[in-house]
């Protein structure tokens, strides 16, 4: 038997979609409140928040900003579920860098060598006695100050 693929009008009618609308709506109101309870400048580390099965797990940004936060966890949890009015039983702290994500989407930038390189290059290839090289190195030269 093959999978077939399910047209998506059936997961907007059976509300498959609006209800992870509604868990992205409830983990954002949970993190603002969480980072309104952690003083600055800690607040402006931690990146997001998942609650599941009454475990609450921040995400900071480096072990830094983790160490600090896990001197506040047993504080910090009772004023979470005090704020949330929802008990939470326990509360993690994971290192997930905001830069992970950013550095895989850069676009590469071609570096093209200046004109003084080239030439450098090519006066190179003209004082050599050996012609294959002398050839290599002058069409190096040519094609790199070309780009």
């Amino acid at each position: 038997m093959g999978f077939k693929p399910t047209h998506t009008n059936k997961h907007l009618k059976k509300g498959h979609l609006q209800n992870l609308v509604n868990q992205a709506e409830e983990q954002e109101q949970a993190l603002s409140t969480i980072k309104s309870l952690i003083p600055a400048p800690i607040n402006q580390h931690v990146s997001g928040v998942t609650i599941k099965n009454r475990i609450a797990t921040l995400l900071v940004e480096n072990q830094l900003w983790a160490t600090k936060l896990r001197y506040m966890t047993p504080a910090l949890k009772e004023q979470i579920s005090e704020a949330l009015q929802s008990p939470i039983y326990a509360l993690q702290i994971k290192v997930m860098p905001f830069s992970s994500a950013v550095e895989k989407t850069k676009p590469k930038v071609k570096k093209t060598p200046t004109k003084v390189p080239c030439e450098v290059l090519y006066e190179a290839a003209v004082a050599l006695d050996d012609p294959e090289l002398s050839e290599i190195l002058a069409r190096i030269a040519t094609r790199a100050s070309s780009e």
